[in-house]
């Protein structure tokens, strides 16, 4: 019982990370717009773009441990976790999408949560 918690809370994480980089890339939008029209808008804009840039550098030194856990993955797993996670596909979409069987789905699932616990310290 206690290993499904446990993997509840690296899904969670991992949960977590793809929605504040799925923040960051608004921010970043947010930032161009505000950079390519500043003549064109208001005065104070100066004032919400020190707080856009401040967000983004919070948003990315929070993350920047968690980044490097996924950069370090293999391939495979990689793959796995933007599926699962960053476009949210379902067990028999990402097993399409990955050409692998059932079984190997969560074989990798099982590996990558594994290794998370270790790294993460979960």
């Amino acid at each position: 019982m206690g290993n499904k918690i446990q993997d509840k809370k690296i899904e969670k994480a991992i949960i977590k990370y793809y929605i504040e980089l799925h923040n960051m890339l608004a921010y970043q939008s947010k930032l161009k717009y505000y950079n390519e029209n500043k003549n064109k808008i208001r005065i104070d804009a100066e004032a919400e773009i020190a707080e856009i840039e401040r967000k983004i550098a919070e948003i990315k030194f929070k993350n920047k441990h968690f980044e490097e856990i996924i950069d370090g993955l293999e391939d495979e797993e990689k793959t796995y976790v933007s599926l699962k996670y960053e476009c949210k596909l379902s067990v028999t979409q990402i097993q399409d999408r990955m050409f692998i069987k059932e079984r190997s789905y969560y074989r990798i699932r099982k590996k990558l949560l594994n290794y998370l616990s270790e790294v993460l310290c979960v």
